[in-house]
């Protein structure tokens, strides 16, 4: 496991379109758990493959937590359909900013990327994600 989850940091590290205004970030914000389970994925060797959760808290912080451990912290901010994401620190952090459009559907989350130059922050956010909590 703890190859894995090293493993898994490694490779987001080494790290368009716009969509409608989402409900959720024009009522107050962005805030909740977010969950996708990757299988099968081969892209990054498939280190990717495995449980991910983001929380997003009123604050403007987030945490992204891979098969139970937490992984990366950072700072997001929303303008209309737009989150940025960023500050981070952790294992799997990434160096530079990422910015992707949201469009929430019931509780289905979806980002599309606009930039991105982290290839684990974007595999990741590539899959559809369902609010948990």
């Amino acid at each position: 496991m703890r190859r894995r989850l090293t493993i898994a940091a490694a490779a987001i590290t080494t790290c368009c379109s716009v969509w409608p205004a989402a409900p959720a970030l024009a009522a107050g914000g962005l805030t909740g758990k977010f969950a996708t389970t990757i299988k099968g994925d081969a892209s990054l060797h498939g280190v990717l493959n495995g449980r991910w959760v983001l929380g997003f808290t009123k604050a403007g912080a987030y945490t992204i937590t891979f098969n139970g451990a937490t992984v990366v912290r950072g700072r997001f901010s929303t303008a209309g359909s737009t989150i940025s994401f960023g500050h981070e620190s952790g294992p799997a952090s990434c160096p530079t900013p990422g910015r992707y459009t949201v469009k929430t559907s019931g509780r289905t989350l979806r980002l599309k990327r606009i930039s991105d130059a982290c290839n684990g922050r974007m595999g990741v956010l590539a899959h559809t994600l369902t609010k948990i909590g």
